[in-house]
């Protein structure tokens, strides 16, 4: 899966690509939980402009193998 996506990507962008791959939509919030206990967030809004309260970005980055 990650072979499919960029360097540095969104949890939104790596959901919806799994979701287009699976068929089926993914909960949000389980989907997260489980991305995050592989330890594959980086620090959210790094390097990025500041967002709104009240809304996230987290850059998840591609284990290397």
């Amino acid at each position: 899966m990650f072979k499919l996506m960029p360097p540095q990507f969104t949890l939104l962008q790596l959901q919806r690509a799994v979701e287009a791959l699976a068929g089926r939509l993914v909960h949000k919030q389980n989907f997260r939980r489980l991305i995050e206990q592989q330890e594959l967030v980086v620090d959210p809004l790094s390097g990025l402009p500041r967002r709104p309260v009240g809304t996230s970005l987290a850059l998840v980055q591609a284990p290397t193998s």
